[in-house]
């Protein structure tokens, strides 16, 4: 991993958090990419909630998520990205790549990222209320 690579991760939890505008117990930032587009969402669940809030992403953690998937994909041997799940819970971080072989094309990209939520940070109701 390279210090470009290792920053762009600081940066999108930095800006995860901030898009969150609390200290959520959980977060997750689910990441889309095609062909210079990336579709970001960030989900976060709150301690005592029995739901997971839903905020729309922004520019900067649209342009961070591609960079970081761009310089990954630069490092020798690499395989290119079709998605992410970025996540933070219980302090600790975890970036989990999708690739083409992994990607279902036939979900539908609302029902793909649902699942991302769901798969951590439990299946709850999602607030869409103020996203």
């Amino acid at each position: 991993m390279t210090p470009q690579i290792e920053h762009l991760i600081q940066d999108i939890g930095s800006e995860l958090l901030a898009v969150c505008r609390c200290q959520p117990t959980a977060s997750l930032l689910y990441a889309e990419f095609e062909d210079g587009v990336v579709s970001p969402s960030v989900f976060f669940t709150m301690a005592g909630s029995s739901k997971t809030i839903f905020k729309f992403a922004g520019q900067a953690l649209s342009s961070l998520s591609y960079s970081l998937r761009e310089n990954m994909a630069a490092l020798p041997n690499a395989e290119e990205w079709r998605a992410m799940i970025y996540s933070v819970q219980n302090g600790k971080l975890n970036i989990q790549p999708i690739y083409q072989a992994q990607f279902d094309e036939d979900l539908g990209e609302n029902k793909r990222r649902v699942a991302a939520a769901a798969q951590i940070l439990g299946d709850y109701p999602i607030d869409y209320a103020n996203p």
